[in-house]
């Protein structure tokens, strides 16, 4: 995907199964449905995440660290590229370590809610590529708007 693509491909076109089914529906509190801001200020540096996330490894090393080093110097988790998409977003996409990725940025305070240009939240994204992380997510945002 380049840098200014906002086709979004996801991993599976499976349905979800009966338990993602039944705890999508427990989910008593809805997702928030506010505008979604255009701010893209940081646009260019999110970009960097839709670039290096779905690497293992790139010229800046392996991404763990990468993402220890950006965290450490006190840059944004939860920017915004040129479609909208968070780092978050760009994670749950990714083939390799998504599910250590995706919870890497969790706890480094990524908000699970927060929509892209087509109205998709992590959430949604996690719903169609990932059972597991689509639970994690839930849960994880459950616990952050009680």
């Amino acid at each position: 995907m380049s840098m200014y693509s906002c086709v979004q491909t996801p991993n599976s076109s499976t349905p979800p199964s009966p338990l993602t089914a039944k705890y999508f529906t427990a989910v008593s509190t809805p997702l928030p449905t506010d505008p979604v801001s255009r701010d893209t200020s940081h646009a260019r540096q999110a970009s960097l995440f839709g670039e290096l996330m779905p690497l293992r490894l790139h010229s800046q090393g392996p991404w763990n660290l990468w993402l220890q080093s950006y965290l450490a110097d006190g840059h944004p988790v939860n920017i915004r590229d040129f479609c909208g998409k968070t780092p978050l977003h760009h994670a749950l996409m990714t083939d390799y370590e998504r599910g250590d990725k995706v919870r890497a940025l969790v706890d480094a305070g990524a908000d699970v809610a927060m929509r892209d240009f087509e109205e998709q939240t992590p959430v949604d994204v996690a719903k169609r590529v990932d059972e597991g992380l689509f639970i994690f997510l839930l849960r994880t945002w459950q616990r952050s708007h009680p």
